[in-house]
């Protein structure tokens, strides 16, 4: 980190998960990691080469499951849950038995509706996501140190909109260019984002760095 820099923040997809790997779920909170997902977990480990000051994980099993092997390695590195969980917009019965494959027609309806205010039994509205994400990204702002925080594709992509064109004027038109990003950009399993946060306010962002 340069000496300019009050804070760097790595921004890291979990490994692949049983969803990601079109298997059955039961609920998008327990779909853990594959074996691969397990073996993303340790390559992403091997590349952190010096102690977090923070390691931030999300209520998800998929996102504490890519953080052992990084928490194993830096024990004293402390470690904390903040609600940077993936965006879920179905209904949890969605999800009981199904792969994303058979949920992708009702994820296809829910885009096209752009409605920002709908908020289906159990699940959360993009109204509420992105305010649960604005507020993410000011504590991040906050930061001091080195810190790995170890979220999920939908989350990790609206950061990276706030941070690169701020919010929009509407949700309408926030929801909007937020599905044509969703289409467009393709966040990897254990993918990083690297930011920097300097002492004046500037903000300093790569693009998506892939496991080598």
């Amino acid at each position: 980190m340069s000496h300019e820099s009050r804070s760097e923040i790595w921004l890291v997809r979990h490994g692949q998960s049983e969803s990601n790997a079109n298997f059955p779920t039961v609920a998008p909170q327990s779909s853990g990691l594959t074996e691969e997902g397990l073996r993303e977990a340790s390559r992403l480990a091997a590349t952190v080469n010096k102690r977090p000051d923070l390691i931030i994980v999300s209520p998800y099993d998929r996102s504490i499951q890519t953080a052992r092997p990084l928490i194993e390695k830096y024990p004293n590195s402390p470690v904390t849950e903040w609600p940077v969980q993936e965006f879920t917009y179905l209904p949890p019965l969605a999800y009981q038995g199904t792969t994303a494959a058979e949920r992708r027609p009702e994820v296809n309806r829910y885009w096209l509706g752009n409605d920002p205010h709908l908020r289906q039994p159990g699940a959360e509205s993009f109204v509420n996501f992105t305010a649960r994400i604005t507020e993410s990204l000011t504590r991040l702002r906050r930061l001091e140190g080195f810190t790995v925080l170890i979220s999920h594709g939908h989350a990790i992509r609206l950061l990276w909109q706030l941070l690169a064109s701020g919010p929009a004027s509407t949700p309408e038109q926030q929801m909007r260019t937020y599905n044509l990003l969703r289409l467009a950009v393709i966040v990897p399993n254990c993918a990083t984002l690297k930011l920097r946060f300097g002492c004046t306010g500037e903000t300093w962002m790569s693009g998506f760095i892939e496991l080598p």
